[in-house]
């Protein structure tokens, strides 16, 4: 007969107050146990024990679909519970031929926790991350209800290394934002809320709490609780942007507690870069805290307890709770439906009792729920490399602060751009108030990052390395000895094109090389001092100049030389002085010209001028001041003066070997004592006394007495 009643299907549902609606379709699942729990930010989870009389079901035709647990109520709507198949299992034969399942029902949400990924959120509110990863993960029954509080844009907010439901958490937990449940009809609504303003009452609004037993849905259990808890929270960080200012954030409790105030919770670091973000998540942090204060907890038999609703408590019993509201923040469900295995006719089955209560927790309304911080956020606690980016065309990006973009290996949706990553901080040996060292990484380079406390949000650059597309700038290892910064010019600039400071330290080559590109500038505000035990080469390519404000000595060992291919012009302001202990010789293979508006004096033991061709002495004033002779011997000579000219001397000779020429408009000989011209045997003196003229035998004398004519013979006319 049992065969009969499972071939014919005549077990059926229709009648029971607790009852399983699959895909399977209809009384192809019996209910025969349920329990399930679910509440303020946690996940629902019902699991279902089944019967059926099919034994072959595959776990492909149930598992994921989503099915619906009803639990009627007396004389009223039931209560529904959907959820998706997330675990189902085969038990074997039971009583009656009907076979044994399991299942888990879980939310929709819980499938998020099933792909896991690596990516970066930028300049978004925590809101819109969760909508974005929501609507990818391909969800749509959510609702942000009433979000009162302000979420200002996370600059770079990662999902590192774990699931999307993961991240959902840890970022509701850090911003305040709860979640519960709304169950409908084959389906259910994640609620996302910050305020307790949004708890709206359940139907009944009032609820009846009586401990001893009686007909009808009420409240059989209710325990109130209370814990003592830490009076103050405080949160601090670091803005570099602000690194003069303190951004400690304090928040007391609002409801006093003997003693609390004693204890403080303090944390570093509070994930911030202003006092008012700051001040919002300390809040958040003490709400969390002071919401421990008081629970109560309590079992009834209403199925439709929903969590985030709130209802009015009726009860003699607990005067000081008596009117008053209360929000449900859980609900562990408990169904058993008898009589599948243990009727003797399918007529007979399902009238043994069903049996349904629950154990629930409440927070007075007044009382503001916020989720504890127990959702755990990646931490990378060693380094990784990532490759520099930035604007297209760009070869260095970089802002006031020396920061870069960077695209980590782990992102799969970066594009290798400016919007890689946010603005990341770029370690350097030494960083003052406008000194230290500063070399910007540029794009394509491939740098080495550190997180600050293992945080994925606060990326640190702190060095670079090589790789197979940027090799060392000497080849190795057969320049293992050296050690230097080269650097290469840009925009455009080719590895010809670069500066550089390189030490060689083989041993008996050891080098110091210095190379710019383009300019060399060296400013020394006090002393240079250079010893250079071997030679010294300086070669210039273009013009040289050196600007000496004070004094300049130049002594050289051995000897000097001077090759100008050009021109050289001195120009001495002040004296100078030739010291030469040898012998000078100077040699010029054309014109000569030597400018003087003051005087020259040379001092010579002896001097002797060798001129091929003419000398030309022009002078306003010249005079020749000789201790010995002065001898010029020359092919010709000429004195061209524009002016007077005089010689003085102690004694003058002139020897003319050819004509002498005097040509003048007017000529002027003053003597001291005589003055004798001679031709051969003829003469002229002329003397104070007198002018005698003497030639040959004959000679003629003027003087003061008369005139006196002498000789062989005289003519007179």
């Amino acid at each position: 007969m049992d065969a009969l009643f499972i071939e014919e299907g005549r077990y059926t549902q229709d009648t029971r107050p607790i009852r399983i609606d699959t895909p399977l379709g209809k009384d192809v699942f019996l209910l025969r146990h349920f329990r399930g729990q679910e509440g303020y930010s946690q996940l629902f989870q019902y699991d279902v024990d089944l019967l059926s009389h099919k034994r072959d079901i595959r776990a492909e035709d149930i598992i994921g679909e989503s099915v619906q647990v009803a639990i009627g109520a007396d004389g009223g709507a039931p209560r529904v519970f959907s959820g998706h198949v997330s675990y189902f299992e085969s038990t074997g034969l039971e009583k009656r031929g009907l076979y044994g399942y399991k299942a888990v029902l879980v939310p929709w949400l819980w499938f998020l926790g099933k792909n896991t990924d690596c990516r970066v959120f930028q300049n978004m509110t925590a809101p819109k991350i969760l909508e974005a990863v929501f609507t990818e993960a391909g969800f749509s029954d959510f609702r942000f209800t009433g979000l009162y509080n302000e979420y200002p844009e996370l600059e770079y907010c990662v999902q590192y290394r774990e699931s999307d439901l993961n991240f959902a958490l840890r970022l509701m937990e850090q911003e305040g934002i709860y979640f519960y449940f709304e169950q409908a009809q084959k389906r259910h609504m994640l609620i996302l809320a910050d305020d307790k303003s949004t708890n709206a009452f359940m139907e009944p609004r009032k609820i009846e709490h009586s401990s001893r037993p009686r007909n009808g849905d009420y409240i059989q259990e209710w325990r109130r609780s209370y814990q003592y808890f830490s009076g103050k929270w405080a949160l601090s960080d670091f803005n570099f942007e602000k690194s003069d200012q303190s951004l400690l954030a304090e928040c007391s409790a609002l409801n006093e507690l003997r003693g609390a105030s004693a204890y403080e919770r303090y944390d570093y670091p509070g994930a911030f870069g202003d006092q008012d973000r700051g001040r919002r998540l300390t809040k958040l942090r003490m709400e969390e805290e002071e919401s421990r204060f008081t629970r109560v907890s309590g079992k009834s038999n209403l199925p439709h307890l929903l969590v985030g609703r709130k209802f009015m408590l009726e009860s003699e019993e607990c005067a000081t709770d008596n009117r008053k509201n209360f929000v449900v923040t859980a609900v562990r469900h408990y169904a058993y439906e008898g009589g599948y295995t243990s009727a003797d006719s399918p007529e007979s089955a399902g009238k043994e009792k069903s049996v349904y209560f629950n154990r629930f927790e409440c927070l007075p309304d007044n009382v503001s729920f916020r989720p504890a911080l127990s959702t755990p956020k990646p931490r990378i606690d060693g380094v990784q490399t990532a490759i520099v980016c930035g604007k297209s065309g760009d070869e260095i990006y970089t802002d006031e602060y020396g920061r870069i973009k960077v695209q980590f290996h782990w992102d799969r949706y970066g594009e290798r751009n400016e919007n890689s990553s946010c603005w990341v901080r770029v370690a350097t040996p030494w960083a003052g108030k406008k000194w230290g060292s500063m070399g910007i990484p540029r794009v394509g380079q491939e740098v080495v990052t550190t997180f600050l406390e293992g945080d994925p949000d606060r990326p640190l650059v702190i060095g670079g390395v090589y790789n197979k597309g940027n090799m060392p700038p000497y080849s190795l290892p057969d320049n293992k000895s050296r050690f230097g910064v080269k650097s290469q010019s840009t925009k455009g600039g080719q590895t010809s094109n670069y500066n550089e400071i390189s030490f060689d330290d083989k041993k008996g080559e050891e080098s110091l090389n210095i190379h710019a590109e383009k300019d060399f500038n060296m400013e020394v505000k006090n002393n240079i001092g250079a010893n250079a035990k071997g030679h010294s080469t300086s070669s210039i390519g273009g013009n040289a100049s050196d600007s000496v404000a004070g004094n300049s000595s130049l002594s050289v060992g051995g000897d000097h030389s001077v090759a100008v291919t050009g021109k050289q012009n001195v120009s001495i302001t002040g004296a100078q002085t030739h010291s030469v202990t040898g012998a000078q010789t100077l040699n010029v293979g054309a014109d000569q010209t030597e400018s003087v508006s003051g005087n020259i004096t040379q001092t010579a033991t002896n001097q002797t001028l060798n001129l091929s061709a003419d000398h030309t002495i022009s002078a306003t004033n010249q005079k020749i001041n000789l201790g010995a002779a002065h001898e010029v011997n020359a092919s010709s000579q000429k004195f061209t003066i524009s002016g007077l000219q005089t010689t003085q001397a102690d004694a003058q000779t002139v020897t003319v070997t050819g004509k002498s020429t005097t040509t003048a408009t007017e000529i002027d000989l003053a003597a001291g004592g005589n003055i004798s011209l001679r031709v051969g045997g003829t003469s002229i003196q002329i003397n104070d006394g007198g002018v005698t003229i003497t030639i040959g035998g004959s000679s003629i004398k003027v003087d003061g007495a008369g005139v006196s004519v002498s000789g062989p013979m005289i003519k007179l006319n």
